[in-house]
């Protein structure tokens, strides 16, 4: 390709050069699904008057192919007084910036507590433009100054440092208390009487609250919202709020638009502003926000899924399913280190089992056998003398009482091996010291 200067002009001047490509390999660079970023931000524009300073903070939208309002995807706390500051790391999720080559738009404000933020500046990237390398940096521009005689730009935003993370998981549902403040009164007579509905971005009505009377800080009830109902965290909804008339058409006291996404991203309750014919008319307060239900990182298989492990899962440490293996594949995940007398990662274990660890009490005579009528047996499979006791930690195979004792694990037939033999455990698990093991429960199985 030509290398054009734009500042020159002539009919002599041709190019400054050619850029040549000379090889291109496909990166084996992970993509991570979320992002730890930690922004900072330089020479930021003084928007607290002569004497104050500002207190920014940082907000990442996402333009959506189709839609017509940009995404919210994440933004920082504010930092009091400081056109120098430094953000703690934000946790910026790949799926909900649209992918990461899509489009983001970042804008710097400077807080303010009664709602009306001043925007400092803007800037655009993507999110591998914001994590290809270190210490990136950004101009800040301020729209309605831009293009001005002597405006270059209202300071700097840098990404010091990024590194890989999970997605927070994501309930089922919430609880949201939500109060009115500043309410414009709408009554001639006395004070408004609000109350407030819900609707999706199609129109769909979600929740209708009581009305207060006579109260322009109104404290509603909390409501229930479900991810299924807003569709999911990055599902747009409103809430307007109305002004109740007995007589004449209840009258509309202003509007909001946000999703769950962004009602999650404070750690204080927050204002939104109620607009109506582009004026502010009130505030939205979001007092808590309270999960329900199980949490479900996002993209993993439903509970209802045909090979996923049930509760408990077999052979797999409390919680630990390895990032995009789920459910475990053929054979389980292993031994975890230690356990069963194993040596960390073997599996199966050589003929004859693993046996019984150094030092281990020697076996009477008969070996470890339990007593007569307790011994496990079938026409193919027996414990042999030198593995009478399968010994760890955690578990105990004893002669006195044949109980498996442990404390989370279970035995499945996707996990354990002894010899070449499968334990087979298909309706049942062996619980920490409740169930005894008798050969009506189980199947021993030649392989």
């Amino acid at each position: 390709r030509l290398v054009i200067n734009p500042h020159k002009k002539g009919m002599l001047y041709k190019n400054s050069g050619k850029f040549i490509v000379t090889e291109a390999t496909r990166g084996t660079k992970p993509l991570y699904a979320a992002q730890k970023i930690v922004f900072a931000a330089k020479k930021l524009a003084k928007k607290d008057g002569p004497f104050g300073k500002s207190d920014p903070y940082v907000v990442i939208y996402a333009s959506i192919e189709g839609q017509e309002h940009d995404r919210f995807v994440a933004k920082t706390e504010h930092i009091m007084n400081d056109l120098n500051p430094t953000w703690d790391p934000l946790l910026v999720e790949t799926a909900a910036c649209g992918g990461i080559d899509n489009r983001l738009v970042i804008r710097v404000f400077d807080w303010d507590a009664d709602g009306t933020h001043d925007l400092i500046g803007v800037t655009t990237t993507t999110l591998r433009e914001l994590i290809n390398g270190s210490n990136n940096q950004f101009p800040l521009i301020e729209p309605s100054k831009a293009g001005s005689i002597g405006y270059v730009n209202s300071g700097y935003l840098n990404v010091m440092r990024h590194e890989p993370a999970q997605p927070v998981p994501t309930p089922a549902a919430f609880h949201i208390h939500i109060h009115g403040k500043k309410l414009k009164d709408m009554d001639f007579i006395g004070k408004s009487d609000p109350y407030y509905i819900i609707k999706t971005h199609s129109g769909q009505q979600l929740h209708k609250s009581e009305v207060i009377g006579n109260n322009l800080n109104p404290a509603w009830k909390p409501i229930k919202l479900t991810l299924d109902s807003t569709g999911g965290l990055d599902g747009r909804f409103t809430i307007e709020v109305y002004d109740k008339d007995d007589v004449s058409a209840d009258d509309k006291i202003g509007i909001m638009n946000t999703t769950l996404r962004h009602l999650l991203s404070y750690k204080v309750n927050p204002l939104f502003p109620l607009s109506h014919h582009k004026k502010v008319t009130g505030f939205i307060n979001v007092v808590k926000m309270e999960a329900e239900g199980s949490f479900q990182p996002p993209g993993a298989a439903p509970a209802s899924h045909s090979s996923a492990a049930p509760p408990g899962a077999y052979g797999a440490p409390p919680g630990a399913y390895p990032p995009g293996a789920y459910p475990p594949g053929p054979g389980g995940y292993g031994a975890p280190p230690g356990a069963y007398g194993a040596p960390p990662g073997a599996y199966p274990p050589g003929p004859g089992g693993y046996g019984a660890p150094p030092g281990a009490y020697p076996p009477g005579p008969g070996g470890y056998g339990a007593p007569p009528g307790e011994c496990l047996r079938s026409p193919s499979w027996r414990l042999s003398s030198r593995t009478r006791r399968l010994w760890s930690s955690s578990w105990c195979l004893s002669s006195w009482t044949w109980r498996l004792r442990c404390s989370s694990w279970c035995l499945s037939s996707w996990s354990w091996r002894c010899s070449s033999r499968r334990l087979w455990c298909s309706s049942w698990c062996l619980p920490s010291s409740s169930r005894l093991l008798r050969p009506q429960k189980t199947l021993i199985a030649d392989r």
